[in-house]
């Protein structure tokens, strides 16, 4: 697009046609309402600025909005950028990103820029703080819904490793009905998350491991008898579904976000039974679909 002035929006799929949006079906009316703003704004000015990688748009349950402009150097931006946003009272906090390398979207490395340093959101009646690279779910009422499903699946002598944890929402969710839930995540932002949202929900019987899972399930695994396991789109190590299978481990709730990978993480675990699975549509009006998949140690 070779127009003066910035746009947001998105490319047509499969092509490099990009077409402006105010209005994302999906999205909840705060984040809409940013998008209208900013490109109102930016074409009435003119206003371009070459190192704008993207802008990243979080809500909360409150409808309140963190903007996270993600550039391409360390190079502060100008308020120019964010300058409607400044009397919006939803934004309540305002970010740079440093997308330090090409195959992410966003980098490690933030900036406040204004404001608050995170949102609060919320699943049930369970806050979490949120920050810039914090994972949370972003359909609220089917991360409910999936959440006490997997609370079904559990009782009050398990002790949980809770594997990919993010922000621990699930850990922390079911903390309540098992006897003790180790959480396991890499990220600095959702530990950080995690660590503060157990604080603020008072529980007691959760612990937070900074680490990755792939590493960190050796020191763990002897310690629980049951796995809560949310994996990124390409599955389970390999190495790690070894460990799992010999492992003293009764009960794998994985819940996946790629059914393939998922098809072939369950033909590799061959000491453990698929008892149930739960389709779960947490993108309406899109293709994709999580599955969520109860198993069992098979008896010798």
């Amino acid at each position: 697009d070779n127009s003066p002035y910035l746009k947001l929006g998105g490319y047509k799929e499969r092509t490099n046609i990009f077409k402006e949006i105010d209005n994302l079906k999906l999205a909840e009316p705060a984040i809409n309402k940013v998008l209208r703003e900013l490109n109102t704004y930016y074409k009435i000015n003119n206003i371009f600025y070459d190192d704008l990688s993207s802008i990243v748009i979080r809500s909360n349950y409150l409808e309140e909005v963190m903007v996270i402009f993600v550039t391409k150097s360390k190079k502060p931006i100008p308020n120019l950028l964010y300058k409607p946003l400044l009397n919006n009272e939803k934004v309540v906090s305002i970010y740079q990103n440093y997308q330090d390398s090409e195959r992410r979207n966003v980098g490690f490395q933030n900036k406040l820029i204004l404001k608050e340093k995170h949102l609060t959101d919320k699943i049930g009646e369970f806050k979490f703080i949120i920050y810039p690279n914090s994972f949370f779910q972003v359909n609220r009422d089917i991360a409910y819904l999936t959440y006490e499903k997997i609370k079904t699946l559990l009782d009050k002598n398990d002790i949980v490793i809770d594997a990919f944890a993010g922000v621990s929402s699930i850990g922390q969710f079911v903390s309540e009905k098992v006897n003790k839930v180790y959480s396991i995540e890499i990220d600095d932002d959702s530990v950080m998350s995690a660590k503060q949202s157990i604080k603020l929900n008072n529980i007691k019987n959760l612990e937070v491991i900074k680490g990755d899972f792939n590493i960190e399930f050796l020191k763990y695994q002897d310690k629980g008898n049951t796995l809560i396991i949310d994996p990124p789109r390409q599955g389970i190590n390999s190495k790690v579904i070894e460990l799992i299978n010999n492992s003293k481990l009764d009960k794998i709730i994985y819940l996946s976000c790629n059914l393939k990978t998922l098809v072939r993480d369950l033909k590799l675990l061959t000491n453990y039974e698929v008892i149930l699975v739960t389709p779960i549509k947490m993108f309406y009006q899109t293709f994709e679909m999580e599955s969520l998949v109860y198993l069992k140690k098979k008896k010798k």
